[in-house]
């Protein structure tokens, strides 16, 4: 919540938990049919918490909470792949049986 003044609570009203980030003026896409588009969102410990307009947003922003501005930017939930090739690295080393094409590549 936020004063006149500019300064934000360290309570938010009606006893609703802050949020650890909010991501606010945005176009942010939600994958959700209902609510394909959103203003800001609120995360917190990872996972969304809420989801609609800046003022919907503004009661759960505390002190503790770390306000992200997109300026109209489009973001979306993502999905991370984290994987590695270490067949790319160790192929030289191997490369008596195991040929990844390092030296020729080529799509064959």
């Amino acid at each position: 919540m936020v004063s006149s003044a500019g300064i934000r609570s360290t309570n938010t009203p009606e006893g609703l938990p802050a949020a650890d980030l909010v991501l606010q003026n945005g176009r942010i896409y939600t994958v959700d049919q209902d609510q394909p588009w959103a203003e800001a969102v609120a995360i917190k410990h990872g996972r969304f918490m809420a989801v609609g307009s800046n003022a919907e947003i503004e009661p759960l922003i505390a002190d503790c909470t770390h306000v992200h501005d997109l300026n109209g930017a489009f973001a979306m939930p993502g999905l991370y792949d984290m994987h590695t090739h270490p067949d790319l690295a160790l192929g030289p080393k191997y490369s008596d049986y195991l040929d990844v094409g390092l030296e020729t590549p080529s799509p064959d």
